[in-house]
């Protein structure tokens, strides 16, 4: 059982989520690429191979039928591609289809009665085909246009359905087919024509079940841009699968808009003059020169690269031109129509490139460029070209904090054997631009190259990457070649740095393969050498905040970039409004599985590593740590505690919470859980509902303590079971049979409870209490409350800070604040005796005297004494006080600074106790002390009866003296009355 209260666990989690918010900054303020865009165009280029942007990580060579067909293979005339989604790559020779698994090594060819000159696959259109269908193979031959099904999973393969699903070619090649993600298929065909392939799972009187449709003549620009003079060359579809764009032979380019649900087609503008407006934003560059200046791809870029720009187009000498489709912020609305095509930004490639070169199989996406420079038939080598954001200058801190820095990028080449004919990225999760947030199993950027020679595997590489590579070729000798890494600290930032550190010891299997793709092992020797670099690297002060070392606010970054995919999103929802709802976790299993696996491995890196990552000489940072080692934990155990509710039966469990708390669920995130008050109390309502729903199915409480706590932590572990049975045993004794019995079962209830104490919430306690004087029982309620606070302070350490006058700098300051909601507890059970407003099954002269007694009988915590007593005075009933012998109540009485109302109350002490001679001396003083005439009055005769009660006769002169010095100021006191009312 932990040995933190919850408060002090909250307050810590609180502080550091603060902590990891304010680090987290770096990454929340990664520009929008467009923002970093200027004048000037910086490039670099990096010759160590393992701090490469983009490598060639393997060479697949392809069967002898396929490498002798491929010699007689015409990209004008021949049709090829790559299909990830299947590992399958195809390229046809005259009637035949070749079709290669690329992962088995294995060749099929597919043959058609006529020439085959277009193929592609698509995604089938929803309700056409078997569940199971999910791509389709288009294949144009020159005399028809013919779709076949197919099924592809891991597991079983590839399987190919015929389909009476065709059209007639009519004369016309279709040489280009693409298609959206809501299965629509547009052609280009040899006519320089847009024609859309439409199909249908019945046939009507007017169209068979297949059938095309003529775009380009159709359309209201037709008479602007005539197809025969201006062919179409090139389509592109954005993500969404609503804007179609047509590149023209002349450089031109149509955009046409889809429809929200990407059904129709309506062409909304054009560009006609991208040379003109190019040569206007660089004047005078040779790259955009009309001479030179020719469009060869367009490319849709994604949200998660810009939000100020939807298209590139690449040049045929690699400049890049940026256009934007909706004027001002119409880009903010999801899938609206565009309004307008303007260019934003031209960007020539690097001096390496003369303007006269020539790209081909250009491809571009998130801000990565890939093209294929000078292809020459005579070479038996492509060179390919890559750009890339570099993130060294885009996202180090130095650079990132004071402004936005401008947009650098790293340019490298590699050779690929072949001649190249296509090159496609493979299928990836949610990608960002910044991939230094990228966790180190989940696997980078991979592109698939087909030659005729066979599969290049292109591998875009993170700095996560760089920083595993250059640990392997350290070869166990990483503290001998620290040198070698202090550039890659620098480069990326010392605090960017340890977080990939940690990314990697953190990471959440040692080997991971999908396919082509892979990530490295993180051996014994991989965690050495990257604890040398911690301990090495660590100390050095971080460019966000100097006051820290980079060490702090790395990790804190880390655990921002761990949490960040899920802190800030609910993570519950219903099925509908009412009663019969059913709950379901909006989490995706795989990813709470991920963070919380990361989040133990860093806990126990922490334990471990102790003497790193939770000391320091600096005093405040030893604290951060402390308190990030707190969220950690606590973050962990809550993850795992959601992970098990989940997999238990989430919906029963939600369904037996009080309403107003699902209803909070259902819009409260992790985040809100776990570190607000709000969140806390749904989070108690869980862990109770999951306490009944487990004692339901495990019978003894033994057993059940065990699931929770191995599952579960100190989220729901022994101390929420036995703190639930409490409060529901409290509850069930209102309906024993008789006093006895109830008796018996709220002293049971209560020894439990104390067993518990440190683990019992104020509000909580509080709430107990309640019940326990509702019941008759307020000793009850005292006791628990006092055993709460004695828990989290068992030596007393708030006497000697309450005798020092309460300190905010004391270190017990925080200790005090902790133990006093339960102070407020026991004050609460004390004003309700004595202003009567408690039941109880005493009488009333017992209930108060022994109500009193439980509080102060056995009382060693003068912070408690001196607090209550404080809020007596307070409340107008120090009188109360008096009529009870209590410790340290003289004492509180005396302590300094003077009161008037204290020392009233202190000269009251003293009379009823008999000790006239205190009481005369303190009336006295009050009389001097008094700011009015009849309060003087008041206490000068209270101070004169009191020194005549004094019979000690030692004690008698000075008795004399006092009552001499009394009966002065008295009659000073009765002549200042007598002026004043005259």
């Amino acid at each position: 059982m932990e040995n933190s209260s919850p408060e002090n666990t909250i307050t810590a989690v609180n502080k550091a989520t603060s902590v990891i918010e304010t680090r987290g900054t770096l990454d929340a303020n990664f520009p929008d690429l467009r923002k970093t865009f200027r004048a000037e165009f910086v490039y670099n280029e990096t010759k160590h191979e393992a701090v490469q942007p983009v490598i060639l990580k393997e060479s697949i060579i392809l069967p002898e039928e396929g490498l002798e067909a491929l010699q007689t293979f015409n990209p004008s005339a021949n049709a090829a591609g790559i299909a990830p989604f299947i590992n399958k790559a195809y390229f046809t020779i005259k009637n035949c289809l070749y079709l290669w698994d690329y992962t088995e090594r294995k060749m099929i060819v597919h043959e058609e009665e006529d020439e085959i000159v277009g193929a592609a696959f698509v995604k089938p259109k929803a309700g056409v085909f078997a569940a199971e269908i999910n791509q389709l193979l288009i294949i144009s031959t020159i005399r028809q246009v013919k779709i076949i099904a197919a099924s592809y999973n891991p597991t079983t393969g590839l399987k190919v359905f015929q389909t009476d699903l065709n059209t007639t070619a009519s004369g016309v090649n279709m040489k280009v087919i693409v298609g959206t993600n809501k299965g629509r298929v547009f052609m280009l065909g040899n006519d320089g024509n847009v024609w859309e392939l439409d199909y249908r799972s019945d046939e009507t009187w007017f169209t068979g079940k297949c059938s095309k449709k003529l775009h380009t003549t159709s359309s209201p620009l037709s008479f602007i841009i005539p197809t025969t003079k201006d062919p179409v060359i090139q389509l592109a579809i954005n993500e969404c699968g609503n804007v179609l764009y047509q590149l023209t032979q002349n450089s031109n380019i149509i955009v046409t808009y889809l429809g929200e649900d990407g059904s129709s087609f309506n062409t909304v503008l054009q560009c006609k003059d991208a040379a003109k407006l190019a040569n206007s934003s660089v004047p005078n560059s040779p790259y955009v020169a009309s001479n030179v200046f020719k469009i060869v791809s367009l490319n849709p870029t994604s949200p998660s690269e810009s939000k100020d720009y939807q298209l590139v187009a690449i040049t045929s000498n690699g400049s890049r031109l940026y256009f934007t489709q909706y004027e001002g912020s119409q880009h903010l609305l999801n899938n609206g129509p565009p309004n307008t095509l303007q260019l934003s930004h031209v960007r020539p490639p690097n001096s390496d490139v003369a303007p006269t070169d020539v790209f081909a199989h250009t491809y571009y996406k998130d801000g990565l460029l890939i093209g294929v420079k000078n292809q020459n038939e005579k070479r038996t080598e492509d060179r390919i070209v890559t750009y890339s954001p570099d993130l060294a200058a885009i996202a180090n801190p130095n650079n990132i904090i004071n402004s936005i820095p401008s947009y650098t990028e790293f340019n490298n080449f590699l050779d690929v054997p072949g001649k190249i004919i296509s090159i496609v990225e493979t299928a990836n999760t949610a990608y960002q631009i910044n991939e230094l947030t990228a966790p180190f199993e989940t696997p980078g950027r991979t592109f698939l190259v087909l030659t005729t020679y066979g599969m290049a595997v292109l591998v875009k590489q993170r700095p996560i990457d760089m920083l595993y590579k250059l640990i392997c070729n350290a070869n166990q000798d990483t503290a001998a070649r620290l040198r070698n890494f202090e550039s890659f600290f620098q480069y990326f930032g010392y605090v960017n740095s340890i977080s990939l550190c940690l990314g990697i010891l953190c990471s959440t299997s040692s080997i991971m393969k999908n396919g082509l793709t892979s990530v490295g092992s993180v051996t014994n020797d991989i965690s050495k050498s990257i604890t040398v670099l911690l301990e090495n690297m660590g100390s050095a002060p971080s460019a966000i905040n100097p006051q820290f070392s980079s060490r702090h606010d790395g990790l804190a970054l880390f655990v921002y970039r761990v949490i960040n995919p899920i802190w800030s999103k609910p993570f519950v929802k219903a099925s509908s409004n009412d009663a019969s709802a059913i709950y379901s976790s909006i989490l995706a299993p795989a990813q709470l599985q991920r963070t919380l696996t990361v989040m133990r491995k860093l806990s126990n890196l922490m334990q471990e590593k102790s003497n790193y990552f939770l000391r320091s000489s600096n005093a405040e940072e030893q604290e951060s740590l402390s308190n990030l080692n707190e969220l950690i934990k606590h973050m962990t155990e809550g993850l795992s505690f959601i992970q098990y509710i989940i997999n238990t039966d989430l919906s029963s469990i939600v369904k037996s919470i009080k309403p107003e708390a699902q209803k909070r669920l259902l819009t409260m995130t992790l985040k809100d859980l776990l570190t607000s008050k709000d969140g806390r109390k749904v989070a108690s309502d869980l862990s109770y509902a999951l306490v009944d729903y487990t004692s339901n199915k495990y019978q003894t409480t033994g057993h059940v303590i065990d699931v929770l706590t191995e599952h579960c932590g100190s989220f729901c572990s022994a101390s929420n079971v036995f703190l639930h049975k409490a409060a529901q045993q409290i509850f069930s004794a209102r309906s024993a049979t008789n006093a006895s019995q109830a008796r018996a079962m709220l002293t049971e209830s209560l020894n439990m409870l104390k067993k518990i104490a440190l683990h019992i919430p104020a509000d909580k306690a509080a709430e107990i209490a309640q019940d326990f004087a509702q019941q008759g029982y307020p000793v009850y309620g005292i006791e628990l409350a006092l055993a709460c606070s004695s828990a989290r302070d068992p030596h007393n350490t708030t006497n000697a800070y309450v005798k020092a006058g309460c300190s905010l700098n004391d270190p017990a300051a925080k200790t005090f604040a902790n133990k006093q909601p339960f102070y407020d507890i026991v004050f609460d059970l004390l004003y309700k005796i004595v202003t009567k407003t408690s039941a109880s099954v005493l009488s009333e002269s017992e209930s108060r005297n022994q109500v009193f007694k439980s509080a102060f009988s056995s009382c060693t915590d003068q912070a408690f004494a001196y607090y209550v007593f404080e809020k007596f005075i307070q409340n107008k009933m120090g009188e109360e006080l008096i009529k009870q012998p209590l410790p340290y109540l003289e004492e509180f009485l005396i302590c300094p600074p003077f009161n008037f109302e204290r020392n009233s109350l202190l000269a009251s002490f003293y009379n009823s106790n008999e000790r006239y001679e205190e009481a005369a001396r303190t009336y006295f003083e009050l009389a001097r002390a008094a700011k009015d005439i009849p309060t003087r009055i008041k206490n000068l005769l209270q101070a004169s009866v009191s020194a005549s009660s004094v019979t000690s006769p030692a004690k008698q002169y000075e008795m004399y003296q006092l009552t001499e010095a009394i009966k002065q100021n008295l009659e000073n006191a009765n002549r200042q009355s007598v002026t004043a009312s005259q």
